[in-house]
């Protein structure tokens, strides 16, 4: 084949985030951060990295270890086993069918002595969004999200990395230290993950999650599904925090809609509000669309009503577990607020979105130019 002398191959770009866990989310996330390099002439794939012991049988003992609550007693264990295993396998199928269907993917990877052996060949190497560099359930960090296989003269870059947790290090091991400081140029999520790594030497910027440098009607585009005429309130929850579903049932009351309940488990259907269990991306994208509010615990369900201006409550969890995220979310966009516990009062403050917008403008076209040049250095 002849190519012409002003001819330019895209740049190939290999993608390692969390794209495979039982979490809109994550999924979410990894079809932005593809779309938007799509959309700026980039050849993106997402690396098909998934350890054995984060989905599946394994994946639900591996959490079983971290759960304090059921792992010390034998019969709870095996009550615990019983329920999830089954739904667990039905919900991975679900989104294993949509990783294939919407996501560019390598061959499957199942440890890092794989990409070390047959990494797949790139342009530049990006760590993706999500909690890449926060801690497994081994209590360890997963060098793969480091970049750990790429060679020496590999290009390493980092976008919307996140350290995910309330509990963070502020200091890291040598050897983390070692990989991040092989990447050309690395940008965080949180505030706080900027801290650790300024804490380490390392500098970094905070840019905007990738789910949120796509609009609404983009958004719309990609994930296509039906508009939902009739008044609800979203409830989209990612802990088992009665809290949370007590704001719900409280905003029910005050404004007299229904709760609509997005499950990821059969098991969570018992639960106040209409269950919607494993629907679809598309009718995900619907229900933050349209919803009239949205009450979460969750990064993205925030990150989403934030960005399609729905009116929303967001609970932190009590302990400071896994509120990193949120706050500084909040914080970068002035709605610090939405986390009182008082929900008439928040029903009656009503959000500036003017002013969110032209915030969220603004830090739009930072990340979106912060990742070309990134990509491009």
């Amino acid at each position: 084949m002849y190519l012409s002398p002003n001819f330019e191959m895209k740049k190939k770009i290999c993608i390692i985030t969390k794209h495979a866990p039982i979490n809109y989310g994550s999924i979410l996330q990894s079809i932005a951060i593809q779309h938007v390099l799509e959309n700026n002439d980039y050849e993106p794939i997402i690396i098909n990295y998934i350890r054995p012991d984060s989905i599946g049988v394994k994946g639900e003992i591996s959490s079983l270890n971290t759960k304090s609550t059921w792992r010390k007693n034998i019969i709870k264990r095996g009550v615990y086993l019983f329920v999830r295993i089954p739904q667990t396998l039905l919900a991975d199928n679900k989104f294993s069918m949509w990783r294939n269907k919407y996501l560019h993917l390598t061959k499957r990877y199942k440890s890092i002595k794989e990409l070390l052996k047959d990494k797949p060949r790139a342009d530049v190497y990006l760590t993706g969004s999500d909690q890449v560099w926060s801690k497994h359930g081994n209590g360890e960090y997963d060098p793969a999200y480091f970049l750990e296989f790429c060679n020496e003269t590999d290009k390493r870059v980092a976008y919307a990395a996140s350290i995910g947790s309330h509990n963070i290090d502020e200091k890291l091991d040598n050897h983390t230290i070692h990989l991040l400081k092989k990447y050309r140029h690395i940008t965080v999520r949180e505030c706080d993950a900027k801290n650790v790594l300024a804490n380490n030497c390392i500098d970094s910027l905070v840019v905007l999650d990738p789910t949120m440098l796509i609009k609404k009607d983009e958004w719309l585009k990609i994930l296509p599904g039906k508009v939902i005429n009739r008044k609800f309130i979203l409830l989209y929850q990612i802990h088992s925090d009665r809290v949370t579903t007590e704001k719900a049932l409280m905003l029910s009351k005050i404004t007299g809609y229904p709760i609509v309940r997005v499950c990821t488990r059969y098991d969570q259907a018992v639960k106040p509000g209409k269950p919607r269990v494993l629907p679809s991306l598309a009718e995900i994208i619907s229900m933050f669309a349209n919803a009239k509010y949205i009450v979460t615990d969750s990064f993205h369900g925030t990150a989403f009503a934030v960005n399609f201006n729905i009116p929303f409550i967001m609970n932190l969890s009590k302990d400071g577990s896994d509120t990193t995220r949120q706050k500084s979310l909040l914080s970068q966009v002035g709605l610090e607020n939405r986390t009182d516990e008082n929900v008439q009062r928040l029903v009656s403050d009503k959000i500036d979105w003017k002013n969110v917008n032209n915030i969220l403008d603004i830090q739009r076209k930072k990340s979106y130019e912060t990742l070309v040049r990134m990509i491009e250095d």
